[in-house]
């Protein structure tokens, strides 16, 4: 593989690393794969009512030509004017054309494994071809004539095919060459051996390349005239006895390309590699200037083979331009003849996708291009339909060609190649060879779950989004390292909108199943994170190993906690003692208070890692240790050093057999049932009490009060904490935290002892909290009146519960868990709350990107009533949507009449839906100078007031804009009164 690469980058080879579409018949690049395989025509014939309904005249349809055929692609209309941040006003100005390139675009990129809008730091070049536009164009000379020339220069720019790759530029913000092809029917065939040269000469580093292929109007037929491209029987049939012409066709389609030494190295999705192509025009050398000709083509499939440096022998299969005309057909197999001639008859595949959706014009070659990688790919050769007997006049016998006439697998050979023709009129020849990727292994020690992340503008996007990613997995059935890619793909390769949801699991089927789950809307996001740090008693056995072996975060943060205990330490590696799936801690209270500490301290540590901060943090009892160390109150050496030296005195000052007990009761009344020797050592609310005392003294506390029905439970711990049980501890203690520099926290903290904030923990604080009681009740009142979202950094969800029992708060709790896939699960949730985690940090070693479902576009329909022609095709009815109007948004109350016209005003050429206020910004809202321009230029018509373009983009806001707009009222009443 290493020398098929090395070769490849020598010959400068470009690899396609993402492709979207939708063609006649097929909304996207998988459907489109269906149809083909499948055997699929997009043609549909229209009955005589459905077309009289579409607008086509009796006159018409009593034509002895009229065919009731087409290939249309349904609701061209549609376009996410929101995404783009184009006010509809604006956006309806837009050939549907231009409208649904960008779209693509976005898919394609998105295919590729890339966020569209976060590209500004590569250069990405667009280079790209469109029909010429049959939405609006001529009206723009009517807009100049009536004096109108902004209205004019804005249906020119969104309808001219010089701006169909700038417009892409400027709203994805990308900065390489943008260029727009226009050599007809070959025109994005072009455009991608154009954007094949600008990486090769390094004037970008990506390039998207493609076309625009909508005919308008779409009509569900038409009138053939002898002799033209057109079909008289609504049937293509490239290459057949009886081909006699094609469809019009429609497709808009996108490829993104990058010199292939970048692709293997940034770890992208290889689809195919582009070997070589080349570009000529037939001269005159052929009948008129409209007829295509053998001499041209013949060069230019030579040169593109030289290119390639290939010899013919090395390629399988040839998508040919293939319109299924007398005339074409004969003249391209003979052109490919003279190349191919000296290999044996019926080596060598050819076919048409015409066959399958018509002729998409300027989008042609591009739908032959992704036909091809796609056949390559799926190791497939799709059959031209239609194709019964070979065509006399192409001679196919003297040829070493065939037709693939039905489905069959891709011949056996070393790499699978192919060529694609794509011919223009005018005579500009596109041919270009492509090959099998090469074959990538990753190797890659990643494991553990995955998630993965979907957001979109609104819930019912969001909806869709799941639901096709559900499908893909199923359909796909991706193993573990296609799923950690997939996973870094739509982390890094995806936009993030409000709207979020994510899925968490180890395998396809539990990612399935989650994203099939009713998933409620988040709320909004609270004031204030907080992470809370557990106490003693929620360690468990085994209760870090899923962690070490899954969180490469956690296990650095242990092994840096390691390396810090006291030479004198008896204790076992936190990072040793947990790769055992069963270790337990036992009653050691050195060991406990370690494990627990460096437990809570790396999983806050992986929180941090992940770009989430906390505002405040709280914690319980021991606890305090982790938090106080989050907040810089100490080093990590003396933290992990006070911790062991706690736990060390207490194992060697406090020998007595005491333990503990959980009592479901207040503080108060449990106050009045304590024998002696008991007391009340931990308050975490109303009704949850925790009692110190000698072991013998709570386990008959604990009969009595369950002969009461108190519910209790003693705990699993050798020593009372909280009690006087610890005053032998207290002295000793006191010499080790002497030792130690204590300083002010520097993210807020409340104590546990208190229930308020500490601005200082010197060393009498650690002393007083050994031995005080724990009130975290005081804690919970505390955060009662703030709310927000809990991280609770502890093997188990104590203080999560703890917080429950108190009604008042409100807090999304978001447990880390006692497992990878639990603290993945709380770091999805807190990005669905609203949070935004550095998901990288997340990746344990290099992965491949993996093509997926795209973003959902919102299906907003968007059709002039000024449109040369009428919308015909739409797969549903919408005429139960509820439209909002212009005169529903107008009004506001307290305006007066100028503000509400002015309100109308901005709606007009910014949206009927938009919310303003004082604040309102016009660009925000999508506004250009073109919109200023016209407003300026209605306000000094309607007003008889004169504000410039500069004055008014200078105010911006709504509020200034009024006020300018009377100051200059006032300054010119003033000015007529002293004339006067």
């Amino acid at each position: 593989m290493k020398q098929d690469t090395e070769q490849l980058e020598e010959l400068g080879a470009v690899a396609v690393i993402g492709m979207a579409g939708e063609f006649s018949g097929a909304s996207d690049i998988e459907q489109f794969w269906e149809n083909l395989i499948d055997g699929k025509s997009a043609a549909r014939e229209t009955a005589a009512a459905e077309a009289r309904a579409q607008g086509i005249s009796e006159e018409q349809l009593a034509h002895p030509g009229y065919v009731p055929w087409s290939m249309p692609i349904l609701d061209v209309d549609e376009f996410d004017h929101q995404l783009f941040g184009t006010p509809a006003p604006q956006a309806i100005l837009i050939d549907p054309q231009f409208r649904r390139f960008l779209q693509i675009c976005w898919h394609s990129l998105e295919n590729a494994g890339y966020n569209p809008r976060a590209l500004s730091d590569r250069e990405v070049a667009v280079i790209a071809g469109a029909n010429g536009n049959g939405y609006l164009m001529p009206g723009a000379d009517e807009l100049a004539n009536a004096d109108n020339h902004a209205r004019a220069l804005q249906m020119m720019t969104g309808n001219g095919s010089d701006f169909l790759a700038t417009r892409v530029a400027y709203q994805l913000g990308l900065s390489g060459p943008a260029m727009t092809v226009q050599t007809a029917c070959s025109s994005s065939l072009v455009a991608i051996i154009n954007a094949c040269q600008q990486l090769q000469c390094y004037h970008c580093d990506m390039a998207i390349a493609g076309g625009a292929g909508l005919t308008l109007p779409q009509s569900p037929g038409y009138v053939y005239q002898p002799g033209s491209i057109l079909s008289p029987d609504g049937c293509c049939r490239p290459f057949d006895s009886e081909a006699n012409g094609t469809l019009n066709g429609n497709a808009v389609a996108a490829v993104v390309l990058k010199r292939l030494e970048d692709a293997l190295e940034q770890g992208d999705h290889i689809r195919a590699v582009i070997r070589g192509g080349a570009i000529n025009n037939d001269g005159a050398a052929r009948m008129d200037f409209m007829a295509p000709g053998v001499t041209g083509q013949s060069r230019a499939i030579r040169k593109a083979m030289e290119l390639a440096e290939l010899e013919p022998d090395q390629v399988q299969y040839i998508e040919c331009h293939g319109t299924g005309t007398a005339l074409g057909d004969p003249i391209e197999i003979e052109a490919l003849n003279a190349v191919y001639k000296d290999l044996p008859g019926g080596s060598v595949g050819i076919g048409s996708v015409k066959s399958n959706i018509g002729h998409a014009n300027a989008a042609a070659g591009i739908t032959g291009l992704i036909k091809a990688v796609l056949a390559i790919e799926h190791g497939q050769l799709p059959a031209t339909l239609n194709f019964k007997q070979a065509n006399p006049e192409l001679r196919l016998e003297q040829t070493p060609f065939y037709v693939v006439d039905q489905l069959q697998p891709w011949p056996a050979c070393d790499r699978r190649r192919a060529a694609v023709s794509s011919l223009g009129f005018g005579g500009t020849n596109a041919h270009l060879i492509i090959e099998q990727a090469p074959d990538i292994t990753m190797k890659s020690d990643v494991s553990g779950p995955v998630v993965l992340p979907l957001s979109a503008m609104s819930q019912p996007q969001l909806a869709r989004s799941r639901v096709a990613l559900a499908d893909w997995l199923s359909k796909t059935e991706p193993d573990s390292t296609r799923l950690h890619g997939l996973s870094a793909t739509l982390i890094s390769g995806r936009e993030t909108f409000l709207q979020r949801s994510a899925v968490c699991g180890y395998d396809t089927e539990n990612l399935v199943n989650g994203l099939k789950e009713t998933d409620a809307p988040a709320p909004p996001r609270k004031q204030q994170l907080i992470f809370g740090f557990t106490g003693q008693g929620a360690s468990w056995p085994g209760m870090a190993h899923s962690l070490m072996q899954h969180n490469v975060r956690f296990r650095e943060t242990v092994a840096a906690c390691d390396s810090q205990l006291p030479a004198d330490t008896q204790l076992i590696p936190a990072v040793e003692f947990w790769q055992r799936p069963e270790a337990a801690v036992g009653d050691c209270a050195e060991s406990a208070h370690y494990y627990q500490f460096c437990y809570q301290y790396a999983l806050a540590r992986c929180w941090l890692a992940q770009g989430i901060q906390p505002d405040l943090l709280i914690a319980h009892s021991l606890g305090e240790y982790a938090a106080a160390r989050i907040a810089g109150v100490f080093s990590l050496a003396d933290a992990v050093w006070l911790v062991c030296q706690r736990g060390r005195c207490i194992d060697r000052h406090c020998g007595d057999d005491y333990t503990m007990l959980a009592v479901a009761s207040s503080a108060e009344i449990m106050q009045a049932k304590l024998p002696a020797r008991a007391e009340v050592a931990v308050v975490n609310g109303p009704a949850q009490t925790v009692i110190s005392g000698p072991r013998i003294v709570l386990e008959t506390l604990a009969e009595a009060l369950a002969g009461e029905g108190l519910r209790n439970r003693l705990l699993h711990t050798g020593h009372g904490f909280h009690s006087a049980q610890m005053e032998t501890a207290l002295a000793p203690f006191r010499s080790c935290c002497d030792q130690i520099v204590f300083n002010p926290p520097t993210i807020p903290l409340i104590s546990s002892m208190t229930g308020a904030r500490v601005s200082r923990m010197p060393a009498d604080y650690w002393v007083d909290q050994l031995r005080a009681q724990v009130r975290f009740d005081r804690v919970a009142q505390q955060l009662a009146a703030d709310g927000g979202d809990f991280v609770e950094c502890g093997p188990q969800g104590v203080l999560g519960g703890l917080l429950r029992i108190h009604n008042n708060i409100c807090l999304r709790n978001h447990w880390s868990g006692d497992a990878a896939l639990d603290w993945l699960e709380s770091l999805a949730g807190l990005w669905q709350a609203g949070y935004d985690p550095n998901w990288e940090e997340l990746a344990g070693g290099p992965v491949l990107r993996q093509p997926a479902p795209g973003y959902p576009f919102a299906r907003t329909r968007l059709w002039s009533d000024q449109a040369r022609s009428r919308l015909n095709w739409r797969s549903r009815d919408d005429s139960a949507v509820p439209q909002t109007t212009l005169e529903s948004e107008t009004g506001e109350s307290g305006d007066d009449e100028i503000t509400q016209w002015l309100r109308g005003l901005w709606r007009e050429h910014l949206g009927a839906g938009i919310q303003l206020h004082d604040k309102s910004d016009f660009y925000t809202l999508g506004g250009n100078s073109l919109a200023a321009i016209q407003i300026c230029d209605q306000v000094g018509k309607t007003l008889d007031v004169r504000i410039s373009v500069t004055e008014f983009l200078q105010a911006r806001t709504f509020g200034a804009f009024v006020e300018m707009l009377l100051q200059q009222a006032e300054q010119s009443l003033e000015s007529q009164e002293y004339i006067q």
